[in-house]
């Protein structure tokens, strides 16, 4: 069957609000992915033979969830499906000092039909 599947970036370390950090530095620890899910390739992109990959970038929230999913490029016959699944996905969220703080990552989704 066709084989999708996802490369997770480094997420980017986060940037503590203003009131948390008076100081500057401070122990950060960044997000952690604990559940994946992987797309579901779209049939007509199948049956077209598309393929390619999707790049988005996202918010983890405080509840490790994701928000705020950009589509920074990728095929627009898969974006959609990309889009949905990292929307699945949960992280154990980034802690700034102790304290959970929403944070900033990148995913790229690669849909390959063979």
């Amino acid at each position: 069957g066709p084989n999708v599947s996802a490369f997770v970036s480094a997420p980017q370390p986060p940037t503590p609000p203003a009131s948390l950090s008076p100081e500057r530095g401070g122990k950060v620890d960044p997000p952690q992915l604990i559940e994946r899910k992987a797309p579901v390739y779209p049939a007509v992109a199948q049956q077209a033979h598309v393929s390619g990959s999707v790049e988005l970038s996202f918010h983890i929230g405080v509840d490790g969830r994701v928000n705020h999913i950009n589509v920074v490029k990728g095929n627009p016959w898969l974006t959609g499906a990309a889009v949905e699944a990292v929307q699945l996905w949960h992280y154990k969220p980034a802690y700034f000092n102790g304290i959970p703080v929403e944070s900033e990552s990148r995913a790229v989704i690669v849909f390959n039909p063979n």
